[in-house]
């Protein structure tokens, strides 16, 4: 099972635990960042720590354990046997320990967690060349969803849903009928040679994938709009993507059972791939470079 860290140590991850009276275990406080490895090297990890720093700054709780884990990622992916291929590291962070009710008291110690595991990148590779579906969640867009926290449970029962329906993915809408992003993913459209993306006011999280696209996009010539979108803006776009950390970025080519564009994988969204795949080329040059 390997290894995992857990508030400053290496353990065994079958022996991995946190306190029954953690607050992230009872009541979801706190936060946790998602992020890809490539042969060991984890992609814009400083962006990923910066995010999980300000919305730990946000909700109050102490960024002091975050202290070095640069170092401890890159050991437990070597502990890990994770240096080759594709991988996910998770860094969680919660309030800590605390018995006395929901209401936090004091200052309390938090807890930090470390786990990583191998990725099917030939999976990946299918999704990022065939396209998926999506769905229009049926449950309400997360609260509080500037912030990557571990209130998921929104997230979990709009994806149930997808599942059900034999989609990939879930998009969640607000009251007021405006398109704001899916259970992990952030959602772009292409109309008329222009990327339109919903804008973090719209209430979603701003992913680092989203910004890394946009600014890949935009240094290419192509123009990166932030707009409000509706469901209607998705139907009748020319194509459309989905990102994050994980799937990269991803065709999304129906909704329900109405495709969008032509119904396969569009021309921009092949761009915007391989751009993508152009700055994980430059990772890995980097990496070879540093080696000894």
């Amino acid at each position: 099972m390997g290894y995992a860290y857990v508030n400053g140590e290496m353990v065994p991850a079958e022996k991995a635990a946190v306190s029954v009276f953690d607050r992230g275990f009872l009541y979801g406080d706190g936060l946790f960042e998602t992020m890809k490895a490539y042969d060991g090297r984890v992609f814009l990890f400083r962006e990923h720590m910066e995010r999980l720093r300000r919305g730990a700054v946000a909700l109050g709780i102490s960024t002091s354990p975050l202290k070095g884990l640069r170092r401890a990622a890159a050991e437990l992916m070597e502990r890990n046997g994770l240096v080759r291929g594709e991988a996910r590291l998770r860094v969680t962070l919660t309030r800590g320990v605390f018995d006395g009710g929901h209401g936090p008291v004091g200052r309390t110690r938090p807890t930090v967690v470390l786990t990583a595991g191998a990725l099917d990148d030939g999976a990946l590779s299918r999704l990022r060349r065939r396209g998926v579906r999506a769905v229009l969640a049926s449950v309400p867009a997360p609260p509080l969803a500037a912030f990557k926290t571990l209130n998921y449970l929104p997230c979990v029962m709009a994806k149930a849903g997808a599942r059900r329906a034999g989609a990939f993915e879930a998009l969640f809408t607000t009251a007021d009928g405006r398109l704001t992003e899916g259970t992990s993913t952030n959602l772009f459209i292409a109309r008329d040679g222009t990327l339109l993306t919903p804008p973090p006011e719209s209430g979603l999280l701003p992913g680092i994938t989203r910004r890394a696209v946009m600014e890949m996009a935009g240094e290419a010539g192509i123009s990166v709009v932030e707009a409000d979108l509706r469901s209607r803006d998705l139907y009748e776009a020319d194509e459309a993507m989905l990102t994050n950390s994980i799937i990269e970025v991803v065709p999304l080519v129906a909704v329900g059972d109405r495709p969008i564009g032509t119904g396969a994988p569009g021309d921009l969204t092949r761009l915007v791939q391989s751009l993508y795949s152009a700055a994980l080329s430059r990772l890995a040059s980097r990496r070879r470079a540093a080696a000894p």
